[in-house]
């Protein structure tokens, strides 16, 4: 998300989307359209319904915080993208063909006449007819699972829209619909300069939740799993009078995507690390920049006594004893080397060495390598020491008895905590149940707006930033 910088005030504009029904099935649906894909449905009516409730309030504190705001929804903006377009078939054709990211003649057979007729709402997976295809089973129109999360679609930077790319063909169609709005929609194309087109570029991948502005001429963008290097060179080149900082995240290869809470809190995205709250005022994940100094030492030496602990004592069922094999001088199975160990398996523990370094590049060039990402930001004046929030609270808090304690929580809070929205300088919205993280907040001075968010973390699987997508704050 576009966060806060000194030149920029507060949100003026946005694009929302609130979401629908779609949610409850569209992951089970994918695999009509591709019958490699069987992801299997969460959720149930119930949950989609909520989440639907929590995203208007999510809208409405917007709108009491900023009361100027402008809030464009994304479904009607592509509604009145197609409807603008009725009559001059040729660039309706181009609309549709952009917005499915197919081949012409796969869509003519497939919708037949329907795509001069096709709404928003079909298009994102609202209201899904289903067709049949050939002799075999019926498909219906692929719908577009994470639209909630609006951010990941694109990112506003002071130069011009960046029109994101992402790695995974279940969440492609995100962009693309995107894309058809801002070049067709009458609004937007007179007022939305698009920089840089992501999915034009081989290989150059991006997310929103991966980049971050820090202040007038610095962006942070996170590397790895779903944002690559690549991405973060091309942004680097789009805006050559900024510096690009280059996070690490934690290594997807090794299981850290949907595995456990003790890596992803380092893979997910950037903006599950480090969020921008206030002018010079970040919210971090602590230890992994490795800030105070050896910090990051100290996050691997807790992982690994606790991965002695489980060497010892786990598990106990006698089926699965790993202290049976070793009495017996056999080799430990790798499966359950895995089963037991998971994320405490040596080699994911010593991935987390280069979670937090930094790449730093200007105008598509590298300049530095560091070791620590927020030593880097103060080293270059950019930030302060003092106005280094922790997810969890300060380590010397009274309630913490050991920095164990404080740990624990603020792996607990962890992501969730840290994805806050700001809307302006030191007013953001969170989570009501993130206590010591919203404690610490106001210590510094940002006001936390809070909501309760249950079906969002549920349904959405996103932070309360993912749900705005900025595209002007002056």
């Amino acid at each position: 998300m576009w966060t806060v910088t000194k030149d920029v005030d507060e949100l003026k504009v946005a694009i929302v989307y609130p979401g629908g029904l779609e949610l409850k099935w569209a992951m089970s649906a994918l695999k009509a359209d591709h019958p490699i894909i069987t992801p299997a449905a969460r959720y149930t009516e119930k949950d989609a319904k909520g989440f639907l409730n929590e995203a208007k309030e999510l809208q409405k504190i917007v709108k009491d915080v900023l009361p100027s705001i402008k809030l464009f929804d994304f479904k009607d903006l592509l509604q009145e993208t197609l409807d603008e377009y009725r009559d001059d078939k040729t660039t309706l054709k181009n609309i549709v063909s952009t917005c499915f990211g197919w081949d012409w003649p796969r869509i003519e057979k497939l919708l037949g006449d329907l795509w001069k007729y096709l709404t928003a709402s079909q298009i994102i997976g609202q209201d899904c007819p289903i067709l049949k295809h050939g002799d075999g089973f019926k498909i219906g129109i692929r719908p577009v699972p994470w639209l909630n999360n609006i951010s990941e679609q694109g990112w506003m930077t002071s130069d011009g829209f960046i029109i994101n790319n992402k790695q995974t063909w279940w969440r492609s169609r995100e962009e693309e619909i995107m894309k058809a709005i801002l070049e067709h929609h009458p609004v937007m194309k007179e007022n939305v300069h698009l920089l840089l087109d992501m999915g034009t570029k081989n290989g150059c991948y991006l997310e929103g939740g991966d980049c971050c502005a820090i202040s007038d001429d610095s962006t942070a963008i996170a590397i790895g799993w779903q944002t690559y290097r690549e991405g973060a060179i091309e942004v680097s080149k789009a805006l050559p009078n900024q510096t690009i900082y280059a996070v690490h995240k934690y290594p997807i290869e090794l299981g850290s995507g949907g595995g456990s809470s003790l890596l992803w809190h380092y893979a997910w995205h950037l903006n599950g690390m480090f969020t921008m709250v206030d002018e010079n005022k970040v919210l971090c994940t602590p230890y992994i920049f490795d800030w105070p100094k050896g910090g990051r030492k100290w996050l691997i030496k807790l992982l690994e006594t606790l991965r002695k602990d489980f060497e010892k004592w786990e598990p106990l069922r006698k089926e699965s004893n790993i202290r049976k094999y070793r009495e017996a001088g056999k080799k430990i199975p790798e499966w359950l080397v895995d089963y037991i160990f998971g994320p405490f398996r040596k080699e994911k523990i010593d991935a987390i060495k280069d979670v937090g370094t930094v790449e730093i590049y200007k105008n598509g060039k590298r300049v530095a390598v560091k070791d620590s990402f927020l030593d880097a930001l103060i080293e270059d004046e950019i930030l302060e020491p003092d106005n280094i929030i922790y997810v969890g609270g300060d380590p010397n808090d009274i309630d913490y008895k050991t920095e164990y304690e404080h740990y624990v929580t603020a792996l607990r809070e962890g992501i969730w905590a840290c994805s806050v929205a700001t809307l302006k300088p030191g007013k953001v919205i969170a989570y009501h149940d993130m206590i010591k993280t919203n404690e610490a907040l106001e210590y510094h001075g940002v006001k936390p707006v809070r909501i309760d968010g249950r079906y969002m973390r549920k349904v959405g699987l996103f932070g309360l930033d993912s749900a705005i997508l900025p595209l002007w704050r002056k």
